[in-house]
């Protein structure tokens, strides 16, 4: 029998790369929203405030995944 080679370094830069790039589309699709009600709504500040949650959630799941290091989670 062979023994299987382990995946996990190439998995874990896949998985980053792939965080990293769904990130990039995120802010960029919600900075691209943003910039058009912005200026159709310059008095109600709550679509300003959904937006402002996009960019910190992605920036906190590409934080999450860049810092979990080598460890997996057992799920």
């Amino acid at each position: 029998m062979q023994a299987v080679p382990s995946l996990t370094t190439s998995t874990r830069k896949l998985e980053l790369f792939l965080a990293v790039i769904g990130t990039a589309v995120c802010l960029l699709v919600t900075a691209g929203i943003w910039q058009v009600i912005r200026a159709q709504q310059p008095m109600w500040p709550l679509p300003d405030l959904y937006l402002l949650e996009m960019f910190a959630a992605s920036a906190l799941g590409l934080w999450a995944i860049w810092s979990s290091g080598s460890t997996r989670s057992p799920f």
